[in-house]
């Protein structure tokens, strides 16, 4: 049974690549950023060359405009094979079944938390104006939706990037598993510099009396606002 399914949301499985694999090169930022900055993405195929990364794995849009369509076609079933080599090459740990509590620390010195999950994507409306329980913050560019579906036609592993925010100025949902979390005196599952000067990231699994208890009262207090 899903506890969670009235807050559109759900634990997920998560696999986190092993020691093989430096994580620091392993984690890029999200396929649609930096889409006028050829240059960035330039240096980050560079560095992660030869190396197990998301970065290949993804297919950037500040390329969608220097691609022809059937380069894009290559590129997509280079990504595809890519996610069956990491598969078979053994790189990741058995899937954790739980949601995460980050701390990401930028460049800047400032602190970002959240927790990762899975939503229900039958509750997410990306359209303007929309009433639905899930939907975006930003336009969508819909010329861009086709080269992500075409990956993800036959994709062996899946990188979401989808970013949630939650109106909880009361801090009840995500401070409240952060200090509960760092009660417990456990060490993150991991904790890395990120590639390209933009700091560092932290994650610890939820113990699932935690995501019962707290994240479960805490979801219908906001749910109810």
């Amino acid at each position: 049974m899903n506890i969670f399914e009235k807050y559109a949301l759900q634990t997920p499985n998560i696999l986190i690549p092993n020691e093989k694999v430096d994580l620091s090169l392993w984690s890029v930022v999200a396929c649609d950023q930096y889409t006028q900055d050829k240059q960035y993405w330039d240096t980050v195929s560079s560095i992660t060359n030869g190396q197990y990364s998301t970065r290949h794995i993804i297919l950037p849009e500040i390329y969608l405009n220097h691609f022809s369509e059937e380069q894009r076609k290559k590129e997509v079933i280079r990504i595809q094979d890519n996610m069956k080599h990491y598969l078979d090459a053994g790189i990741f740990s058995s899937p954790i079944s739980s949601m995460m509590y980050i701390e990401r620390k930028t460049s800047y010195g400032r602190m970002r938390k959240g927790i990762v999950t899975s939503i229900d994507l039958e509750k997410y409306d990306w359209q303007p104006f929309s009433k639905a329980e899930i939907r975006a913050t930003e336009a969508t560019i819909v010329d861009r939706l086709p080269p992500r579906m075409e990956i993800r036609q036959g994709a062996a592993l899946e990188l979401p990037h989808i970013m949630l925010l939650v109106n909880d100025a009361d801090n009840v949902l995500i401070e409240e598993i952060g200090r509960c979390i760092h009660k417990t005196g456990e060490s993150p599952l991991y904790n890395f510099t990120l590639m390209m000067d933009s700091g560092s990231i932290a994650g610890w699994p939820i113990p699932e009396d935690l995501s019962i208890n707290i994240m479960k009262d805490a979801l219908e207090i906001l749910y109810k606002k």
